[in-house]
């Protein structure tokens, strides 16, 4: 744990109506099955605990967050590539912004997908009816 802070921090009531002291605060990094690492923050240090817990709700707030601030900087930023939000990021210019994450940007794909005309076609004049039929697809 990092930034540990003993303390009285409340209690935890568990399912059995057994309640556990909670003794201090900290800090933790969990290494992901993509090798990526996530720091989790405030994290409870609970005396008598005998498995460790995620509270998901708490999880996914803090991970959703940080990945909605890097998205809407990219698009205020006219969707700038992530490899420039990061020199940003080096540089300090991006306030409130710990990583950037882009992940899959919709515009962004649809913007660089080629656009692809039409087959010419002769213009020689045809004799028959119904020998070259125009339509609207």
């Amino acid at each position: 744990m990092e930034n540990y802070v003993s303390g009285d921090f409340g209690k935890v009531h568990l399912a059995d109506d057994e309640t556990l002291k909670i003794i201090s605060k900290g800090d933790i990094r969990l290494k992901l099955p993509n090798q990526t690492t996530c720091k989790l923050q405030g994290v409870r240090h609970i005396s008598g605990l005998k498995k460790n817990l995620i509270y998901v709700g708490q999880l996914d707030g803090e991970v959703t967050d940080a990945d909605k601030k890097s998205n809407l900087w990219h698009q205020s930023l006219g969707h700038m590539s992530e490899k420039g939000m990061k020199t940003l990021l080096s540089k300090g210019k991006l306030s409130d912004l710990k990583n950037v994450d882009v992940g899959l940007c919709e515009d962004c794909i649809f913007d660089k997908q080629k656009k692809v005309s039409f087959i010419k076609i002769s213009k020689t004049p045809k004799t028959e009816k119904l020998e070259l039929v125009h339509t609207d697809v």
